[in-house]
């Protein structure tokens, strides 16, 4: 098995992560730091802190929608 195999369906809140979700982690951590919308979440360059970011949100929503 590959490297590339394993990684391939790794995913951070049903986004698709490249490496590590490292990125995405930081957007979720960022997101909820400021109380960030999903509609608030800076983009730059950095597309999986940006999915991170707005995942936050996502993820909360779903929740309280759950319960």
């Amino acid at each position: 098995m590959k490297l590339y195999d394993i990684i391939e369906g790794l995913e951070y809140r049903g986004y698709p992560c490249t490496v590590d979700c490292s990125g995405h982690m930081a957007g979720e951590e960022y997101a909820a730091r400021w109380g960030l919308k999903p509609e608030e979440c800076p983009y730059g360059s950095s597309n999986s802190f940006w999915e991170g970011c707005k995942s936050h949100q996502e993820y909360e929503l779903g929740e309280s929608e759950q319960s």
